[in-house]
Formats: structure tokens, C-alpha cells, sequence
């Protein structure tokens, strides 16, 4: 089975659910004595008293979901088409000097998902895959406005993305907690699958919690019935209160289209990196220093715990908050402020959306004992605020970590990763792109983003003019950037 991202569902399933749901009350074919039935008035009306709450839902919620069409072309792309000129057609010059870039490229459509928005002033929440990797957004709003956007920041760790229109007065979608849903309640869905605007589509919550589906770093996801198709990604997902409950991501497939099962990502989630996006232009995210593993039976036997359930600690890093806590290897943590841990993933998820600094009781059990640790939030060593020349430049940089050396196939290279790109910036205009690897800076090695950031300073005092070696996917660069003042 295949994960599909960036794609969501119609209306065929919700009708689906609709319908069984519905499937006791609905009229036989037939009565004992061969006459047809008809539905009761007390029938009717509860079907028609559903029917209005969808209709409530849609003319709340569909002014404010919006389609984004991304414009441009990534490196990588270019690099694998077919080149004007003869002899970039051979693989050996395509390796080590690229395609050239023709000036239809950067008005080329190379994604097209939904959103919606969250402000009356235009800041616009979707999917992170949906603008990752072009140059120009363009958004559409249920009324036909067109407006130019910009990437306010992304979180590719969430796979979540804040963008920004510059406009007034526009409807807009509040968040609810993701945390009261309940598997069986309804859901609605609405966004722009294969390109058709505003389509609703509905179903229930069928289960919550779902991770370890490597779709995302930080996964935790509602999973729906409610039709999820190609550009329904990052569109909201709405209780019959008209409230965001998740943001659409991705469908779990076998054919690549839609087979009943699609993901969103819980509005308890991202609430706070949308905040966050919205103020900081990027994320940082709690930290305890410690590796996790889930609890199994014979585990669960050996360490003495009655219920298989919690995270085992099998790493705890040297002066980390974890250390400094007291916490120990073989050591489970059961609970977390008195809530209950299920798993490991739950924990990180929850420690990693607690702001530094918050301090915590963790309920352990060591070796049949259980106690209570306090410990202090830490700040996430790959975290960190892009500078204020990366952000002129359009940069959003992190580090290149074991983990995405072996995502992006690369073999023992030191640099930092571009993990966002603002539309229409110097770095945009220059065809960096997300994914890309930043190796030097004016022929100085660079290995980490406090690195990177300090080049580019020395190179604004130098001189206003920096050299970076670029490379993405098996294509090294050299791209020239003019440092703003």
C-alpha cells in the first residue's frame, strides 16, 4: 500500500456513509402484505435535520476555503527534462552542469492543492507539500478574486505551511479542538479535488491517533471516510459546528486514488504551529534529550508493568532536561501531568508542542516502582529562528540531519538544508527550492545554519555579494546572490 500525499476525496464516500448510516430508518422495499412504505414524519424530519447541518457547514465554511496554484519549476525537475541544446541531452553534462532554465518555467503550474482562510486580513493555512516547491502562489477565492501570496513559514515536520494575501475584510474558519472528537462523529470535508472549486464531501471519524504512517516527523492523525481526491490536500476538515478539526494531507492507496481511508492532521496540532508560524516565521518545538521505544509484552513481562502501554527510555543524552530530571535508561514513562502516555509517539508529540522552559511531572515506572520526576521543558537543538538576512533573502534553513541525508540520497555531504523558499524572494528568483543542500558560502564549508548564517554576514560586510554552492538531487551549482543591505 502506498501513502499518497497532497490528495483528498469526493463526494461518493460520504454518500456511502450517508446512507448505511441511514440504512434502518430508510423504507423497506416491500411491507408483509406487498404494499410499498413510505418513510414517518419523525423519519423524514431527522433525515432533513441532517441534511441542513452539512448545508450549515458548507455556507459557513466554503467562502473561506480557497485553491492555491503554485507556479515555477524545482532544480530537480528541470535537471530531468530535455534541454534546447543537443549536448545537455548527454548524462555526463546533466550531472555536473544541469539544465538551463527557460523563462517558461517560473509560470508553469506545478502544483495546485487548497487551503483556508484563518484571518480576516489574509493569512491563509495549508499543506507544506502544496508550496514547497515553487516560485510564485497564486490563490483563488470562492467569489473568483485572484491574489499573488507569500509564504509566511512552513513546518515540513508537520507538513503544514502559512501563507499570506494581501487583502481585507474576508471570511474566515476558526480552529476547534481536535482533542473532542470522537470516532463515529461526523466530519465534513471541502476543498478542490482534480481542480473542481468548493466540493463538500462528507463521512465520520473512523479512527484517531493514527502514527508511524511516515507521512509526516510529527504524526498524530484523524483518520476519515469523508472523499479525499488529488487537490483536496490542505483543506479543512469541519464538525458540524462549522469549526476546523483537521487540515487534509494524505490517503493511504493501493491504486493511487482514493480507497476510503484518507488523513488529516488534528487542529490540536496545528493550532500552535500556526501561531507560531504566524509570529515567528518558523517553529520551535520541546525537548527532553531522551530516546523511546514502545513497550511490548515481553517487555512489558521483564520490566514488571501490568499494561502494555507508555514509552521505555533507552537513551538519555548527557545534560539534557531528561538528564537533569533524573530520568533513566529502562526507565517507562506512564504519564505526563497526570495524562496518560499510550505510546512514544504520543509523547514526543506532546512534549514537542510544549513551549521551552514549561515544567512538567513525569510519571515513571523503574523497575516496578513508580515515581514522580519534575523536569523542565528544553529547546530543540535543531530548532532555531531563520536570521534576519535568511528571511530578506527568503531562506528558511535547518540542518542536514543523518535522517534526511538518507531521504534526499546523499552520502556523507556536510551543508544545511533549505527547508523553505518564500515565493517571489532572491532566493526564489534564483531557483533555490526546498531539498536543496547549501555546501558553501563564497568557497567556505558550511556545516551547520549558525554556520551559514555567520558566512552570509561576513559576506554582506565583505562586499554585498555571496557565492553559494548549491546542490539538489545530483546537480551541484554555483549561484550568485546579491546580500540586501
Amino acid at each position: 500500500m502506498r501513502i499518497r500525499m497532497d490528495f483528498q476525496r469526493v463526494i461518493l464516500a460520504g454518500v456511502l456513509s450517508t446512507a448505511l448510516f441511514f440504512g434502518a430508518m430508510a423504507p423497506a422495499p416491500l411491507a408483509a402484505n406487498g404494499a410499498n412504505e413510505t418513510p414517518t414524519k419523525d423519519e423524514m424530519a431527522l433525515l432533513k435535520a441532517t441534511s441542513k447541518a452539512f448545508a450549515h457547514v458548507a455556507k459557513i465554511a466554503i467562502p473561506a476555503v480557497v485553491v492555491i496554484k503554485v507556479r515555477g519549476s524545482s532544480v530537480e525537475r528541470d535537471a530531468q527534462q530535455a534541454a534546447p541544446l543537443d549536448y545537455f541531452r548527454n548524462e555526463f553534462f546533466r550531472q555536473f552542469f544541469g539544465q538551463p532554465l527557460t523563462p517558461l518555467d517560473s509560470n508553469r503550474v506545478i502544483a495546485q492543492g487548497s487551503g483556508f482562510l484563518v484571518s480576516s486580513d489574509g493569512y491563509i493555512l495549508t499543506g507544506n507539500h502544496i508550496v514547497a516547491n515553487g516560485s510564485r502562489l497564486e490563490v483563488t477565492l470562492n467569489d473568483g478574486h485572484e491574489f499573488d501570496a507569500e509564504i509566511v513559514g512552513t513546518d515540513p515536520e508537520t507538513d503544514l505551511a502559512v501563507i499570506k494575501i494581501d487583502a481585507k475584510g474576508l471570511p474566515f474558519l476558526t480552529l476547534g479542538n481536535s482533542n473532542d472528537l470522537s470516532v463515529g462523529e461526523w466530519v465534513v470535508a471541502i476543498g478542490s479535488p482534480f481542480g473542481l472549486e468548493a466540493t463538500l464531501t462528507v463521512g465520520v471519524v473512523s479512527a484517531k491517533g493514527r502514527n508511524q504512517l511516515q507521512i509526516t516527523d510529527f504524526d498524530d492523525f484523524i483518520q476519515t471516510d469523508a472523499a479525499i481526491n488529488p487537490g483536496n490536500s490542505g483543506g479543512p476538515l469541519l464538525n458540524l459546528d462549522g469549526e476546523v478539526v483537521g487540515i487534509n494531507t494524505a490517503i493511504l492507496t493501493e491504486s493511487g486514488g482514493y480507497m476510503g481511508i484518507g488523513f488529516a492532521i488534528p487542529s490540536s496540532m496545528a493550532s500552535d504551529v500556526m501561531d507560531q508560524l504566524i509570529n515567528r516565521g518558523s517553529v520551535t518545538r520541546g525537548y527532553l534529550g531522551i530516546g523511546l521505544q514502545p513497550v511490548t509484552g515481553e517487555l512489558a513481562n521483564a520490566l514488571n508493568i501490568a499494561k502494555l502501554q507508555g514509552a521505555l527510555v533507552n537513551q538519555v543524552k548527557s545534560n539534557s532536561p531528561g538528564s537533569k530530571a533524573g530520568l533513566q535508561r529502562g526507565d517507562v514513562i506512564v504519564a505526563i501531568d497526570g495524562r496518560i502516555v499510550e505510546t512514544p509517539t504520543s509523547l514526543r508529540n506532546v512534549i514537542s508542542m510544549m513551549p521551552p522552559g514549561k515544567k512538567i511531572r513525569l510519571s515513571v515506572n523503574r523497575e516496578g516502582q513508580k515515581l514522580d520526576l519534575d523536569a523542565v521543558v528544553g529547546t530543540h537543538p535543531e530548532a532555531g529562528e531563520s536570521s534576519p538576512l535568511e528571511r530578506k533573502l527568503g531562506l528558511e534553513i535547518g540542518p542536514l540531519t543523518d535522517k534526511k541525508r538518507e531521504e534526499l540520497g546523499l552520502s556523507g555531504e556536510d551543508g544545511v538544508l533549505v527547508v523553505g523558499v518564500k515565493a517571489d524572494s532572491p532566493a526564489a528568483r534564483a531557483h533555490i527550492t526546498p531539498g536543496s543542500v547549501i555546501l558553501e558560502v563564497n568557497r567556505q564549508a558550511i556545516t551547520s545554519p549558525a554556520e551559514f548564517a555567520a558566512a552570509l554576514e561576513s559576506a554582506k560586510r565583505d562586499g554585498r555579494h555571496a557565492i553559494l554552492l548549491v546542490q539538489h538531487g545530483t546537480v551541484h551549482r554555483y549561484v550568485p546572490l546579491k546580500l540586501p543591505g
